[in-house]
């Protein structure tokens, strides 16, 4: 039993540690790597409220931005910890999911009365200006995923002899790109034999286009659910 993590480095590593502590064998594939974009200058936020929905996005705004005292919403606990750890006084609220991120904001905030300022890579698959018809929203690109250019031979052995049996995505880009590749690599014939774990309900509808032997998602999108949903798939295969 191998399991195929996806996810950037060095973020994949921490994520095997923890599966080979369950006793599960582990292959790191990063799909993507995150690539920092440059600013000319230091960011401005102003008057501004700034909206984080990843970790990614929190640590490219911290690395921009100066002022401590900035105002911030943010999709998932560990987005807002970050932040805090950084200094950054002013989060406003961490909500569960992007859907909460918005009754939030529809909820605390008239439309046109305030300024957002949305931290996001350029293929991020949230859009927020458009669920926020009539609010003052701006997107600010602070990074962006860059795709692998192939999968290495050892993944494709592997493959072929049936040894992967868990796939981990964690966003509808690493999985478009994991496609990519898998059909470059010649191992796409290959997945049927292959368990799906997607970090959300609507991240696991994406993956229905992937060759699966079945798709399971976490209850929470966060890696934390998503790992307990693999304990509990391992412990009852065994």
């Amino acid at each position: 039993m191998v399991f195929l993590i996806t996810r950037p480095l060095p973020q994949a590593k921490k994520t095997a540690a923890k599966l080979e502590k369950m006793g599960i064998k582990t292959l790191i594939e990063p799909c993507i790597r995150i690539e920092p974009t440059q600013l000319n200058k230091r960011l401005r936020v102003k008057k501004s409220i700034v909206i984080v929905t990843s970790r990614n996005g929190a640590r490219a705004f911290a690395g921009n931005c100066d002022d401590k005292s900035s105002r911030i919403i943010t999709v998932g606990s560990r987005a807002a910890d970050f932040l805090k750890q950084e200094g950054f006084a002013g989060v406003l609220h961490s909500a569960r999911n992007a859907k909460a991120l918005l009754d939030y904001i529809k909820s605390n905030f008239a439309p046109g009365a305030d300024k957002f300022l949305y931290i996001r890579g350029r293929h991020a698959a949230a859009d927020l200006k458009s669920s926020l018809k009539g609010y003052l929203v701006r997107d600010l690109f602070l990074y962006e995923s860059v795709a692998a250019t192939g999968f290495s031979a050892n993944l494709a052995g592997l493959a072929a002899d049936g040894e992967i049996t868990g796939l981990l995505l964690y966003s509808a880009r690493t999985a478009e790109v994991f496609m990519e590749l898998a059909e470059k690599a010649g191992i796409s014939k290959f997945l049927d034999k292959m368990v799906i774990f997607c970090l959300s309900p609507s991240l696991a509808e994406v993956c229905r286009a992937i060759p699966h032997k079945e798709i399971l998602a976490a209850a929470r999108p966060n890696e934390d659910s998503l790992l307990e949903l693999v304990k509990k798939y391992v412990d009852n295969s065994r």
